[in-house]
């Protein structure tokens, strides 16, 4: 019998190691909004102080800064009610 073999927990098939964080990507995500409707340059450095997330768990969710840049653009453009808006501040206007 192969001793290596992942138990499987719950009926769910577990990963070896620590578990991801899930609160992880939307504070990075966030950090990243906030950085760039703050007009400051964003930088890995500034999104791990902003963030509190390490250099390693950005980089095992996104391949580059360019990526992650786009997916946190991709996330303050809501829509509501047709409305587009364009920063981070705007949607909190809204609620």
């Amino acid at each position: 019998m192969n001793d290596s073999v992942t138990p499987v927990v719950a009926g769910m098939d577990r990963r070896p190691g620590r578990p991801r964080d899930e609160d992880l990507p939307p504070r990075i995500l966030s950090a990243v909004v906030a950085l760039i409707d703050e007009d400051t340059e964003v930088t890995t450095r500034a999104v791990v102080e902003r963030s509190g997330a390490s250099k390693a768990a950005i980089y095992r969710r996104w391949p580059s800064l360019t990526a992650l840049v786009a997916e946190s653009l991709d996330q303050g453009r809501l829509t509501f009610d047709g409305l587009v808006l364009s920063t981070a501040k705007d949607a909190m206007k809204l609620g």
